[in-house]
């Protein structure tokens, strides 16, 4: 029998949703698809690993009888038709949604898409300002496998409005909130409120390695060549190739050119993005009844 999961994380990027995917798997009531990011209720975002409704329904078939099976994608939350796609494939699922500050997300965010080929332009500030360009369809990377749409930096991190998209759709009780900042400062008790809201007993102990941390290009020469010069030629020798094997080929290429990131904290730009973003922070507060004080301008 064909099952729509009853729990989908809705993202936001860099929010944590990896690591509570992670979470969520250690749960002995809740079945998580293997595959991660299937953005199958995401229509307005396609992209070139569209999957169909017999592939995203068949990472449901191993779930047995847990109260639960979870998908975790991240582009639901920023979907214009999401919210509508879920409410009328599975009305009665719970909805998480991840939250981090968006000056502290959209660096972070940036740094993903140059690490997968999706971004070229190494300086955010620029690539800030290319966004009316390429909200157009103009000067857009070479080879970029994304929506336009995820380029649009700030629109990505524009909280409140995604929010009120699933709030005129699905009662409160099936929506619920977290932010990374919970997640750093206390994992296990931030893990078992979700698993309280959704009504599953808690966990007493999280196996909390980290999941998904910051990286960088080891060779961008390399980088370069892969993602932005080589495209027509990549693609052809990967249409010949069965799409596990190609996943698996494009996954060994990223580990091999990959590094661990150091720290490092773009202040003047999160210092104007705080400033950007602050009357979005307010309105967010109210929305969903939080203090985010170390989100405003005084505290970067």
């Amino acid at each position: 029998m064909t099952r729509a999961p009853n729990l989908i994380v809705l993202g936001a990027p860099k929010a944590g949703t990896t690591a509570i995917a992670h979470y969520l798997r250690q749960h002995p009531d809740i079945f998580v698809a293997k595959r991660k990011e299937m953005n199958f209720f995401a229509s307005d975002l396609p992209s070139r690993h569209a999957i169909s409704a017999q592939e995203y329904f068949s990472e449901f078939e191993a779930w047995q009888d847990q109260p639960f099976g979870a998908d975790v994608s991240v582009n639901y939350l920023c979907s214009t038709t999401a919210a509508s796609e879920i409410r009328r494939t599975t009305p009665e699922a719970h909805l998480i949604m991840l939250l981090r500050n968006p000056s502290d997300a959209i660096p972070a965010f940036h740094k993903t898409l140059l690490w997968t080929g999706n971004e070229d332009r190494e300086d955010l500030n620029e690539a800030l300002r290319l966004e009316p360009e390429r909200a157009s369809g103009r000067s857009l990377p070479p080879g970029v496998h994304v929506h336009p749409t995820i380029l649009q930096y700030r629109s990505m991190f524009r909280y409140a409005e995604q929010i009120e998209r699933y709030k005129a759709l699905f009662p409160e009780s099936q929506l619920h909130v977290a932010l990374l900042d919970d997640f750093r400062s206390d994992t296990a008790g931030t893990m078992n409120r979700l698993f309280a809201a959704i009504g599953l007993p808690p966990l007493n102990h999280f196996n909390t390695e980290p999941q998904n941390e910051s990286k960088v290009i080891r060779n961008k020469t390399l980088h370069r060549l892969y993602y932005h010069h080589l495209v027509g030629p990549r693609r052809a020798i990967g249409a010949l190739l069965p799409q596990s094997l190609r996943r698996s080929l494009v996954q060994s290429f990223r580990a091999a050119n990959t590094v661990k990131a150091k720290g490092h904290r773009q202040d003047e730009v999160r210092a104007r993005l705080a400033l950007e973003f602050a009357t979005e922070v307010d309105k967010l507060e109210g929305l969903i009844g939080r203090d985010l004080s170390a989100w405003k301008p005084s505290a970067q």
